[in-house]
């Protein structure tokens, strides 16, 4: 791949495409089939009069607006060419381009020099004996030498100054002139007109017009487009990444606010655990309270039957553990269902929290229902975002199993509990056997509220744990979902900031910085 290709390439990948076209444009201009010889110098300095005496062809004496000067050529006739047959311009082929003087600053930049050298190989300069040596002039002749275009010092209008001015005019050239191989000056002994000297003139002509001479101009005004150029696509590459690092930057400070914000709704998660656990403590609180106020209306029925059974020992022996099953069966029903139903109403509420703090679905279905049956008490599946899913399980049985569990007290059933509570108080069936019946009654009758209270230690304490497992399941659950939230969160931060650096190109720009460094380089060799 050679230089402009690489060039065109970054042109591309830039969006540059109006300085590759420049750079193009002005390549082609230097890209001709003939020698050019840019006649230069201040207006009416003799320009089109040399032309005129070289190659006999008289020019326009009004400018023509299509044109900057004059062109004349020996091929064929254009818009801004005028055709000269002269055989001199054929043999050597050699073609004229008469340039309108530009004003030039100390500020000008070389390129503005180029492009305004880039018609012509050869220079011959017209100086006019009867003005000034310019600035204007020294900066052209100047940066002609820079660029190693060979260039003919020509004085005209000798013929029109006195014998003394004559020879102050050449030493003061001789004097400003810079010293450079490439500036040549036109001998005039005689003092005399440009016309009298053509001969002087094409033979200068005729000695500059060398093939590797003119091959070495024409590469240095090329490597100047060049490098003009890539120095444009590196003002823009540079531009880019600069741009690059200011989006880097904007996206790492985003990151880390979004990581910031990340880590204050952490506190957000902990106030919903705490809310969490506050409603399970409610709904344990309002279960001890109503069992309290049960507990107190079967005393009132238990003692009732006891003041009107006829045979104590019968309803001691018998009756009394079932009917405080029943009892308990019935409020373990109840329990239950209540139980359920908050803790339904709890994952709505989560998923209600959830939407509402992190503006996330929580995977919670709203429409839960649960089923009681005999043994375990159950949660139908939910279906979770992720896929997971949650089965809470109540835990608490019938009051058969809550009760009647062996391992509660290590006792057996309700009878197991009555008996034991029996025996602290000192009574049993042989104990009421050997007392009357107004006496065993009443020594029932008093034991019968511990044995309530022993009940509903262990059912209390039997729902407390089914409770506190429910509830663990659901903040177990809560604590997932909040790690796979969290890991989600970062995840979808960091992507989002490798698009926004990838989008921001600077891998692309490098390589165009590469290619740019590496053309400057064998620009320099």
């Amino acid at each position: 791949m050679n230089i402009l290709q690489k060039i065109k390439m970054v042109c591309d990948t830039l969006e540059c495409q109006p300085i590759y076209d420049s750079m193009v444009e002005k390549i082609q201009r230097i890209e001709r089939r003939s020698t050019v010889v840019g006649v230069l110098g201040t207006a009416n300095s003799g320009k089109s009069t040399i032309i005129n005496a070289i190659a006999g062809t008289a020019l326009p004496t009004k400018p023509i607006s299509s044109m900057e000067g004059y062109f004349v050529d020996f091929v064929k006739s254009t818009e801004s060419t005028i055709v000269s047959t002269n055989e001199w311009l054929k043999q050597n082929n050699i073609s004229f381009v008469e340039k309108i003087e530009k004003m030039f600053s100390n500020e000008t930049e070389d390129i503005e020099y180029c492009t305004y050298f880039s018609d012509m190989d050869i220079c011959l300069y017209i100086i006019d004996a009867q003005m000034a040596y310019t600035r204007n002039d020294a900066l052209i002749i100047e940066h002609l030498c820079k660029f190693g275009i060979p260039t003919i010092i020509c004085v005209s209008k000798y013929e029109k100054l006195t014998d003394d001015a004559k020879k102050d005019v050449i030493l003061y050239l001789t004097d400003k002139l810079p010293k450079s191989d490439v500036v040549t000056v036109v001998e005039n002994n005689n003092f005399t007109s440009l016309v009298d000297n053509i001969n002087e003139i094409t033979a200068k002509i005729e000695e500059c017009n060398n093939t590797e001479y003119i091959k070495s101009v024409r590469n240095n005004l090329m490597s100047c487009f060049i490098v003009d150029a890539v120095s444009h696509l590196y003002e823009d590459c540079q531009s880019k990444l600069d741009k690059c690092v200011e989006g880097e930057q904007r996206a790492e400070t985003m990151t880390a606010e979004k990581m910031n914000k990340i880590s204050a709704l952490e506190s957000e998660w902990m106030r919903i655990e705490l809310a969490l656990s506050t409603r399970r403590q409610k709904t344990e609180e309002q279960l001890r309270s109503r069992l309290s106020t049960r507990k107190a209306d079967m005393l009132r029925r238990l003692s009732h039957e006891i003041e009107v059974c006829s045979d104590v020992k019968h309803y001691w022996e018998k009756e009394l553990s079932y009917r405080i099953d029943d009892m308990m069966r019935a409020e373990l029903q109840s329990y239950t269902q209540i139980m359920n139903t908050d803790i339904v109403n709890t994952l709505r509420w989560l998923q209600d929290e959830i939407l509402k703090s992190f503006k996330k679905q929580s995977g919670f279905v709203p429409t839960i229902t649960c089923t009681i049956d005999n043994k375990e008490t159950t949660l139908d599946t939910i279906e979770m975002s992720d896929n997971k899913k949650l089965k809470i399980v109540t835990r608490i049985g019938t009051a058969a199993t809550v009760i009647a569990a062996g391992t509660l007290l290590a006792t057996s059933g309700i009878a197991g509990v009555v008996m034991a509570i029996s025996m602290l108080s000192g009574i049993g069936a042989e104990w009421i056997m050997g007392r009357k019946t107004k006496e065993s009654r009443a020594k029932v009758l008093e034991v019968l509220p511990s044995i309530l209270d022993k009940c509903e230690l262990i059912y209390i304490n039997q729902f407390s744990e089914s409770l506190q497992a429910s509830y663990g399941e659901i903040l177990g659950n809560l604590k997932t979902i909040q790690a796979d939230w969290k890991a989600k969160s970062i995840a979808t931060i960091k992507e989002e900031q490798l698009i926004a650096i990838h989008n921001c190109g600077r891998d692309k720009f490098n390589k165009c910085m590469d290619v740019i460094n590496e053309i400057s380089a064998s620009l320099l060799n």
